[in-house]
């Protein structure tokens, strides 16, 4: 009789322990709710934080130099056109006294600057030349980006180079035989390693058919 409300009583025993541990596995709908609300808040505070991080990144990168020109009907020019709306394509925009040229590795278009409204306050960076595109292996800042179309080597030893397009999103100059990948953050591509190792870069928009260049 001893053995047998010993075996009832064990019996009951595990039949609790399995209860328990049954119920353990099923948290409470409650406990539930502020693990998921808690995991939102925490990957909305990620993304947030890698957003500064690379805002951050990007004004960095960014020249102190004030360059602004605005640029409306951008879709008017073919080539600021094509760099507008392609990975990979860029366009070169130089101050030729009466006019702008726009020009890229297919031809180029003259436009009087008459035309062209807040014309008069214009800086096109150090030396009246810049290029604009959308790069392909830009990670910080997505979208249009812009640079001097000066030799930053060059122009750190006192002389005023204009860089040239060649294919692929490279441009080199023609005096220090440097090339700089224009879809990489403008860094040194091929050359010997000077005062600088990439573009003179500055704060660029498009949006609504209207570049904006505005680094002050």
């Amino acid at each position: 009789m001893k053995d047998k409300l010993a075996h009832k009583s064990h019996e009951s025993y595990a039949a609790y322990e399995s209860h328990v541990a049954h119920k353990s596995h099923k948290p409470h709908k409650s406990y539930v709710v502020s693990l998921l609300f808690f995991l939102l808040q925490l990957s909305t505070f990620n993304f947030q934080l890698f957003t500064l991080l690379s805002c951050s990144e990007a004004e960095r990168l960014n020249d102190s130099f004030p360059a602004y020109f605005v640029f409306r009907g951008t879709n008017t020019v073919p080539q600021l056109n094509a760099a507008m709306g392609g990975l990979g394509e860029f366009c070169t925009i130089q101050d030729q006294g009466a006019t702008l040229l726009f020009a890229n590795m297919g031809g180029s278009t003259p436009v009087n600057k008459t035309a062209v409204e807040g014309y008069q306050g214009f800086r096109l960076g150090r030396s009246g030349g810049l290029i604009v595109g959308q790069p392909t292996l830009m990670s910080d800042t997505p979208g249009v980006v812009c640079y001097d179309l000066l030799c930053p080597d060059c122009y750190e030893d006192g002389l005023n180079r204009f860089l040239q397009l060649t294919s692929s999103g490279m441009v080199t100059c023609k005096g220090c035989q440097r090339t700089y990948n224009l879809n990489n953050l403008g860094i040194l591509e091929k050359g010997e390693a000077g005062k600088r190792s990439r573009l003179f870069r500055y704060k660029c928009s498009h949006r609504s058919y209207t570049l904006y260049i505005d680094n002050r």
